[in-house]
């Protein structure tokens, strides 16, 4: 299986799994009740996000990857 996620600055994301497109968002923000113990002046609901990190496994099981590829896109 491979999976694919395209990020084009703060305007659109697109999630790939073998190849074919599952999932497409534009214009990705902050938002929603779900984070714990944030600090709400950094947290403001409805800020674009501009930056942050990648998360390769953020649940709680364990996932064993084989090859991670990071490229930027011009």
């Amino acid at each position: 299986m491979s999976a694919e996620l395209i990020v084009y600055e703060d305007s659109l994301v697109i999630h790939k799994v073998n190849r074919e497109e599952v999932l497409e968002y534009s214009q990705p923000q902050f938002g929603g009740g779900v984070a714990n113990k944030n600090d709400p002046e950094i947290k403001v609901d409805g800020t674009p996000l501009t930056q942050g990190y990648i998360g390769l496994q953020a649940e709680g099981q364990g996932v064993e990857f084989r090859s991670i590829r990071i490229n930027e896109l011009d």
